[in-house]
């Protein structure tokens, strides 16, 4: 009788988290997102992410890197690959629960305007 309770118990829970759980907009992510907190020295000051899974991002410097791509890692992490000097160099950002806010590792902040 108890695994019955505990069964119908866990059901629920997924049940209940399936349903609480808003629907995830694919084109979220779209568009250019500018820094609004800057925490530590970064010359980054915004990214574009394209529909087509291309970036561009420019930094401080007036230096814009357009041969980047990015790709989901995990739900809340979005790794970016880009060709520096001739180097490739692969960037993890964390993106909040709610998608309004993406996070660098050095604690950057950069939201969308909408």
């Amino acid at each position: 009788m108890r695994n019955v309770i505990f069964g119908v118990l866990a059901i629920g829970l997924v049940v209940f988290y399936y349903f609480s759980t808003p629907r995830s907009n694919p084109d979220w992510i779209h568009g250019t997102w500018i820094i609004k907190t800057k925490v530590k020295d970064s010359v980054i000051e915004n990214f574009t992410f394209n529909p087509d899974g291309t970036m561009i991002f420019g930094n401080s410097n007036g230096v814009v890197y357009n041969d980047c791509t990015y790709s989901f890692y995990s739900r809340t992490t979005i790794d970016f690959e880009c060709s520096i000097n001739g180097k490739k160099a692969i960037f993890p950002l964390e993106v909040s629960r709610d998608n309004s806010v993406i996070t660098t590792t050095n604690g950057n902040i950069f939201t969308k305007d909408i």
